[in-house]
């Protein structure tokens, strides 16, 4: 299982890497959806989206996080 909190932009070099390593579940944590969405299409191949949530760790301000739950195909 592999955890990855990507900063903002996207994953960059971790899409190859994860592609490579072909590890059975990814759990992705996001305040980027439109980055998850670019990140994914590198990695619907190989993953399919089990389970999302979105988390308001930060109370009083219109910014939320995304968890993405993914199971290699």
């Amino acid at each position: 299982m592999v955890l990855v909190d990507p900063p903002r932009k996207v994953l960059k070099g971790g899409c190859s890497a994860l592609q490579m390593r072909k590890p059975e579940n990814i759990t992705y944590v996001s305040c980027n959806t439109l980055a998850f969405s670019r990140d994914y299409q590198n990695l619907k191949g190989l993953y399919k989206i089990e389970d999302a949530i979105r988390v308001d760790m930060f109370l009083h301000t219109p910014h939320t996080e995304a968890v993405i739950k993914s199971r290699h195909c």
